[in-house]
């Protein structure tokens, strides 16, 4: 997850999230790359492998493709990847997807994933969980931009208690506005809020609930 996607990884994933919007089924890799030798395919995968580089917490590259391939129906070229267009379908649709009121197994799905990426940045950065809710505190917290690049959802904070998740958030309103354009309580009344009055209607997750806090009160 922290490490730079190849231009062929960047390509591969493009092939098969088109492939699956049109046909219903994923394709088999690409094995022979010899197509990315034309000049203007090779630019438009540097532009979004660059695009990745500079914005490595904040660009889940897998879901902005797998965005754009949803909502155009896999009818888009490469030449959108990277671009302000591009980028606009992508925000719109996590914002749909973090809105959205899952059923049981999604939302521990959700969170088990979160779990996992958690796990992996703090594995790849060498740091103890704790730590990695003040990494960049003072500018651009990394917590808050897994969030807004929905590599961490918004259902993880939302299934435990609602001041334990708002101390774990512990950030100047500055760092809210800079990525979700509100401060920190309008962040918890419309985004995490809401996610917690549907999750915690179910058995499972209230379980799940409490492990968590367990864990993480102790931070």
């Amino acid at each position: 997850m922290w490490t730079i996607p190849t231009i062929e990884e960047i390509y591969n994933e493009y092939h098969r999230q088109k492939f699956f919007q049109k046909n219903g089924i994923y394709p088999r890799p690409i094995k022979n790359f010899d197509s990315l030798n034309d000049p203007k395919k090779k630019e438009y995968l540097l532009r979004f492998q660059n695009m990745i580089k500079r914005n490595r917490n904040t660009v889940n590259w897998k879901l902005y493709i797998l965005a754009i391939a949803e909502v155009t129906q896999g009818q888009f070229d490469l030449s959108l990847l990277g671009t302000l267009k591009g980028t606009k379908i992508y925000r719109g649709y996590i914002e749909y997807k973090q809105k959205k009121n899952l059923e049981e197994t999604d939302i521990i799905n959700e969170v088990k994933k979160s779990l996992a990426i958690i796990s992996n940045y703090i594995s790849a950065q060498e740091i103890k969980l704790k730590d990695y809710f003040y990494q960049n505190i003072e500018t651009s917290p990394v917590a808050l931009q897994h969030i807004f690049s929905d590599l961490v959802s918004p259902y993880f904070y939302a299934i435990l208690p609602s001041q334990l998740a708002y101390n774990l958030l512990c950030y100047h309103d500055d760092c809210f506005y800079d990525l979700f354009k509100c401060d920190k309580n309008d962040f918890f009344e419309t985004i995490i809020n809401p996610l917690h009055d549907n999750a915690l209607k179910y058995k499972k997750v209230q379980d799940v609930s409490i492990k968590l806090e367990k864990a993480f009160s102790k931070l």
